[in-house]
């Protein structure tokens, strides 16, 4: 690569991360944020289903997808930044 290209493309990042930096970080801390909640949702879930005596297997297979309905929809959100 020549000078000028490698100088191009330092310049298009630059400009990109100017323009985009806080959306992209905003999107991250969505999804950060959104992964801890949807752990706690879950967690709570978890325990009331074994505080209820419902089987282990179905209580933590409720809980999986509880956590990532949770996240899935924490996703969208972060995409939509």
């Amino acid at each position: 690569m020549n000078p000028d290209s490698v100088s191009k493309v330092a310049e298009d990042a630059i400009a990109f991360v100017s323009v985009h930096g806080l959306r992209i970080l905003v999107a991250i801390l969505v999804l950060l944020v959104g992964r801890m909640i949807s752990r706690q949702v879950s967690n709570v879930v978890k325990r009331m289903m074994l505080k209820a005596k419902v089987d282990d297997i179905l209580t933590s297979f409720i809980a999986t997808i509880v956590y990532y309905a949770l996240l899935s929809a924490f996703v969208v959100a972060a995409l939509g930044q």
